[in-house]
């Protein structure tokens, strides 16, 4: 497995980051793994644009453009934007 150093720990070959945990006393070096998947992550498309599910394409197209052109990072200054942007590109590639 190859391993590649990051700035905070190490990613495999498998894309998985490896983050070393700080040691405690009288405690063993551990290492935590994080990974994240869309569809743990996943609410539902349709609440997520803000449209009713048996909404035509035009109607998701039009409603995808509209919260991206809100919630695109470079546009949008708020602490949770881009992981909004995030979600609405998710729920696009959904419905």
């Amino acid at each position: 497995m190859a391993t590649f150093t990051a700035a905070g720990g190490m990613i495999g070959s498998n894309g998985l980051q490896y983050k070393t945990m700080k040691k405690k006393k009288n405690t063993v070096n551990r290492m935590k793994v994080s990974c994240s998947s869309p569809s743990v992550s996943m609410v539902d498309p349709y609440k997520t644009l803000r449209i009713q599910p048996g909404a035509s394409e035009s109607e998701v197209k039009k409603a995808f453009r509209q919260l991206a052109l809100q919630y695109h990072p470079d546009v949008c200054r708020g602490n949770n934007c881009g992981m909004q942007f995030h979600r609405i590109n998710e729920a696009y590639d959904v419905c």
